[in-house]
Order: C-alpha cells, then structure tokens, then sequence
C-alpha cells in the first residue's frame, strides 16, 4: 500500500513538472520555441541511434535495433536539412 502511494505522488510531481515546463514554454518567443524544438530533435534522435547501436551490440544483431538506428539517421538528415520545422501560420 505504501509502494502504491509513493508511485501515484511520483506520478503527480512528474506530470506537474511537465506542465510547468509546457506553460513556461508557449511563454517564449518563437525563434526560441523552434531552436529549442531543434535542440529536442537532436537529442531524441542521438538517443535513439545509441539505443539502437547497444541494441545491436548487445544481441550481434537485433532487427529493432536496427529500426531504432534508421529512424535516428533519418531523424538527423531530416533536422539537419530543415525539414522537421514547423510552418507557422
């Protein structure tokens, strides 16, 4: 009962510190909204490419590992060339 307590207050204080961060950000401006969406596409996608490369590394060869590594490459290219921005209106 008390392990249940503590997850569903873990719960709230994470889900409160996303919805601090989310109403701090439609505060900005938007030059800062798309470099820092830029930033967040870069570090997704470097995620992604080295959860793929240990995925790979740890079972020689993993197909999902792989797919984690495709998506990652093609995340890069696509940020790198401009094509993962947001049309404003």
């Amino acid at each position: 009962m008390e392990k249940a307590i503590l997850i569903f207050i873990g719960t709230f204080i994470i889900v409160g510190a996303i919805h601090l961060i989310s109403m701090k950000t439609m505060q900005l401006s938007d030059s800062k909204k798309a470099r820092h969406r830029k930033y967040f596409w870069y570090l997704y996608s470097i995620y992604f490419l080295s959860y793929g490369i240990y995925l790979n590394y740890a079972n020689f060869v993993d197909y999902i590992g792989i797919g984690f590594v495709i998506i990652a490459l093609m995340t890069l290219v696509l940020n790198l060339r401009g094509k993962l921005e947001t049309k404003s209106h």
